[in-house]
């Protein structure tokens, strides 16, 4: 088997990221470099020490499991992350909530990171401004995966972990300068017509609700009192949801503002106290 074959039997399986992913996953198995890999794509790579390894991920890739679980880890705002399949997978938009967070806080400020997952966004805050981040989610594996990553990346003295039900209302201790959220927010029904890889996703972090706007709706009405005066919620919202999420704001007595992303998506939302004319 060449590489460029695995690259194949990928595009043929309807992956479209057969070249990357195939240089991923030879790089993570053989530790050489990825200018290596690529300059021998179509030489027989058979009976090299490490192709039964590689072989076995490359099966799991085309079951069309996540390359982020195959490998065990991922890059968000320049640093590499534990990933399991206890946790979502950290995406590049949701750095439109970090890169928010590093140009409106100081190093004094007390931040929550509600829903947490594995920790990518209030341990990435926590090591760009030295602040104080307490992560919470309802997963206690999720927070596991998130604890492991604080210790890893050098954040365990500037995080702590909660196990919170935000539905229920459970909250951390403390008032917060800025309650970062990446929510669930896909609709119950449209999970099973996602793509495959979503599949092995927790679906715990991607079920909105009927109307993908559950977590929305909670955490603005049970949240606000957590948050410090002149203090905002940062919420990552979905492709169609920016006119809900403003409504939920301004029912709560909130302004709203949203931000696109790099496709032109829009994508993040900041709600602040509506100012009292």
């Amino acid at each position: 088997m060449t590489l460029r074959e695995a690259e194949a039997a990928l595009e043929k399986a309807g992956i479209k990221t057969g070249a990357f992913d195939v240089l991923t996953l030879a790089e993570e198995a053989s530790a050489r470099s990825r200018a290596s890999l690529l300059s021998s794509r179509f030489d027989d790579i058979s009976n090299e020490a490490w192709f039964c390894r590689f072989y076995a991920m490359l099966q799991r890739r085309l079951r069309r499991e996540p390359l982020q679980y195959i490998i065990g880890k991922w890059e968000f705002y320049g640093r590499c992350f534990t990933v399991t399949p206890d946790t979502l997978i950290p995406r590049p938009e949701t750095e439109m909530l970090v890169d928010f967070a590093v140009k409106n806080l100081s190093p004094d400020a007390v931040v929550a990171d509600l829903c947490c997952g594995m920790g990518a966004v209030g341990i990435s805050v926590a090591l760009e401004m030295g602040c104080r981040v307490i992560c919470a989610d309802i997963s206690q594996k999720a927070l596991d995966v998130a604890k492991q990553n604080a210790e890893k990346l050098g954040a365990a003295d500037k995080t702590s972990f909660v196990l919170v039900d935000v539905l229920a209302c459970d909250k951390p201790d403390g008032e917060f300068d800025m309650i970062l959220c990446n929510p669930p927010y896909v609709r119950s029904g449209d999970i099973d017509t996602l793509e495959p890889e979503l599949s092995y996703e927790p679906r715990l972090a991607l079920d909105g609700g009927e109307d993908g706007l559950l977590f929305y709706r909670a955490i603005t009405k049970k949240y606000a009192d957590k948050l410090k005066p002149g203090g905002c919620f940062v919420y990552e919202i979905g492709y169609d949801q920016a006119e809900d999420v403003k409504t939920i704001a301004k029912e709560n007595g909130f302004e709203c503002e949203v931000y696109k992303d790099s496709s032109g998506i829009e994508r993040m939302a900041v709600l602040k106290r509506a100012i009292k004319k």
